[in-house]
């Protein structure tokens, strides 16, 4: 099926607003992101308007990937960081998850802090100043509050995942488990049936649980949405998921300590 970019907007349900709109991301990119190629924006683009940094109408978050001085910052805003720099030839990469770490040339993951001119003059220092935990950690909660990611996340659904699929198949789940499992947790809108939490801004941090342990049974009684700590403490599967999910445990940890704060 060929696409453009307003059928996918619309299939999204995601309607940019015409006097913001900034149209960096082309379709042709667009589909190489959702691929698996990094999306590349200069700076000289970034930098016209003024207020929150928006691709196609969608808040966004981006950084330099190449910077080695050492430096980098990811940026939300248009601050006066972003548009002061000497060189207008610098590229920088589209974000579109909530990881807390970023992805650096040498195949490096590293927690960025954000750019403090951007925090300033959005007038958001004090949000990121309450949060607690670990720089990766704080930076998870963050980015989903300063960028539009369930628009990405949305869009990605569009788009086949031979290789996940065949990761299910393997497990025992059927072909279509990561649509029943997507819609089931949409269904009761990304909060863990046990403890509360709302996961709306972390969906892969609620997964859908087999009461009954088999994974061919996917009635809706049969289901639990469960964060993943709660999904560990559920009988037989502790030792299973304590180490495979151990960072993903101690996230939701600090995401309900902030939530308390």
């Amino acid at each position: 099926m060929k696409w453009n970019m307003d059928s996918l907007l619309n299939k999204t349900g995601t309607t940019p607003i015409p006097d913001v709109v900034n149209d960096i991301l082309s379709l042709d990119k667009f589909i190489k992101m959702k691929t698996g190629d990094e999306v590349q924006v200069s700076q000289r683009e970034l930098a016209q308007g003024k207020g929150r940094i928006k691709i196609n109408g969608i808040n966004s978050v981006v950084y330099i990937k190449n910077d080695y001085t050492g430096t980098q910052r990811w940026h939300f805003y248009k601050c006066s960081a972003l548009k002061s720099h000497q060189s207008f030839d610098k590229r920088y990469v589209l974000k579109t998850d909530s990881i807390g770490c970023f992805y650096l040339e040498r195949q490096l993951h590293k927690a960025l802090e954000p750019c403090q001119k951007c925090l300033m003059q959005s007038k958001m220092d004090k949000e990121w100043n309450s949060l607690v935990g670990t720089l990766e950690q704080r930076n998870s909660i963050f980015i989903p509050i300063v960028a539009n990611l369930e628009f990405y996340e949305n869009v990605d659904s569009c788009f086949s995942h031979p290789n996940q699929v065949e990761d299910h198949e393997l497990q025992g789940y059927v072909r279509e488990w990561r649509g029943i499992s997507f819609n089931y947790r949409r269904l009761k809108n990304w909060t863990c049936e046990a403890c509360g939490i709302n996961l709306k801004n972390h969906k892969h941090l609620l997964h859908t649980h087999h009461i009954d342990r088999n994974k061919t049974n996917n009635s809706h009684e049969n289901f639990k949405a469960l964060c993943v700590p709660c999904h560990a403490n559920q009988p037989f599967h502790y030792e299973r998921m304590i180490d495979k999910f151990r960072k993903e445990i101690e996230f939701v940890e600090v995401l309900k300590k902030n939530k308390k704060s």
